[in-house]
């Protein structure tokens, strides 16, 4: 009998436990295809940490938060025009005007995938496949904060 009632305890256990996986699997899922879409096209508002590599390393340079078609940047604001067919983000104003990038998701450069802008502060537009034959120090990343 005990042995009976643990066997059950332990099935109610595991399908629990499966039960939670599922629910875990399926909403990872939908927030994997959620922020796939948003890199497909849709440039996500906030606040984005720019980092660079120097000598020193990959180090952080500044910070900018992206609004509707405005950024703000060391208390300043600037404006922005976005393509979302081919990703593109130009700064038209501001602190960084002039400066291009790429909106997307660089695996080799962003192993946790997140949301990612690579800047050229040069005024080109950043080629992400080719990023491995120019140096780092030429582009600057600008990584998405989660709220």
């Amino acid at each position: 009998m005990r042995t009976s009632l643990l066997v059950a305890a332990l099935l109610i256990c595991v399908s629990c436990t499966d039960t939670q996986k599922e629910a875990q699997a399926t909403e990872t899922a939908s927030f994997l295809k959620q922020e796939a879409q948003t890199a497909e096209g849709q440039l996500k508002p906030g606040v984005y940490h720019i980092h660079q590599l120097s000598a020193a390393g990959f180090t952080f340079q500044y910070k900018i938060e992206l609004l509707n078609g405005e950024y703000k940047m060391f208390d300043k604001t600037g404006s922005y025009e976005f393509d979302p067919a081919t990703n593109v983000i130009r700064f038209t104003s501001g602190g960084i005007k002039g400066f291009n990038g790429v909106f997307t998701r660089i695996e080799h450069l962003n192993e946790s995938r997140n949301l990612m802008i690579v800047l050229d502060f040069q005024g080109g537009i950043p080629d992400t496949l080719k990023l491995g034959e120019k140096p780092g120090g030429y582009y600057q990343y600008a990584y998405y904060q989660q709220p």
